[in-house]
């Protein structure tokens, strides 16, 4: 048995209160309430469950993403309803259960949530750091943490592709990326690895590319531990990604099928 105090019934919210007593929610703790005198006590039954702060450490890297993927799976069926808020879910790994087959348990609190933490969000915040610390446990960890991260920063509130995110296989050290000309007097072919490559009308660049219009150093193809980037590098006549021409200095997320442009000068990605 798991419990919690309320100094004052006013900090109480009866209506998620009677939800959580009434319906079986996937994932949720069941929650009773006795009342002490001015205080308020409430009850969550944790048998058979441990905390994952027990387990993490010897759970495999598979077993944790699937934990990762059922704590945003609740929360996205909390965000459905009317009746909670994912601000009342109790953020420590102490406080989220797993039974024998690592099914996951989480408390929600039925408290008054003030309406500046109901509008800023504070759970995503929570959520991200939680699952950083789940992945930050496991010693193969590190490839899905930069994953989240990459998703923090592209859209945070992404559900769908924040669990495509954790379930991303890290890449053969070895994968390439392959730019062949279409438009080329004569045919260009740059093969691309793991580390800076620097495209250009320079001698001494990674991918010589002497036509006019092209910079000495034109545009920057890279990798950052997720994905390769294309970076232009202040170039005159500018680089384009999909036709859209991308700002100098800000590295632009680069696929196989995709169609790069450097001035006048177009090549496939592959």
């Amino acid at each position: 048995m798991r419990d919690f105090f309320f100094h004052s019934e006013e900090l109480l919210d009866k209506n998620a209160l009677a939800f959580l007593e009434k319906e079986n929610i996937p994932g949720i703790l069941p929650c009773r309430w006795v009342r002490w005198n001015s205080m308020i006590q409430l009850v969550y039954f944790n048998d058979n469950l441990v905390p994952l702060s027990h387990k993490v450490d010897e759970m495999t890297l598979d077993e944790l993403r699937d934990v990762g993927k059922d704590i945003i799976d609740y929360i996205k069926a909390i965000e459905e309803q009317m009746d909670l808020s994912p601000e009342n879910i109790v953020w420590d790994m102490d406080s989220i259960y797993l039974d024998e087959d690592y099914q996951v348990y989480m408390i929600c609190l039925p408290a008054v949530i003030p309406l500046e933490s109901l509008e800023s969000k504070i759970y995503v915040k929570r959520l991200y750091s939680i699952l950083n610390d789940i992945f930050m446990r496991c010693p193969t960890g590190d490839f899905v943490c930069r994953q989240i991260e990459a998703q923090r920063v592209k859209d945070t509130e992404n559900w769908d592709e924040l669990k495509e995110a954790i379930d991303r296989q890290e890449p053969n050290d070895v994968e390439t990326l392959v730019l062949r000309s279409i438009n080329a007097p004569e045919p260009v072919e740059f093969t691309i690895e793991h580390s800076d490559f620097i495209i250009g009308s320079d001698e001494t660049v990674d991918g010589y590319l002497a036509l006019p219009g092209i910079s000495p150093e034109h545009a920057r193809i890279g990798w950052n531990e997720v994905s390769f980037f294309v970076q232009d590098l202040g170039s005159e006549q500018g680089t384009y990604l999909n036709d859209v021409q991308i700002q100098p200095e800000i590295d632009v997320p680069l696929g196989s099928g995709s169609i790069l442009k450097f001035g006048d000068y177009t090549f496939n990605v592959e």
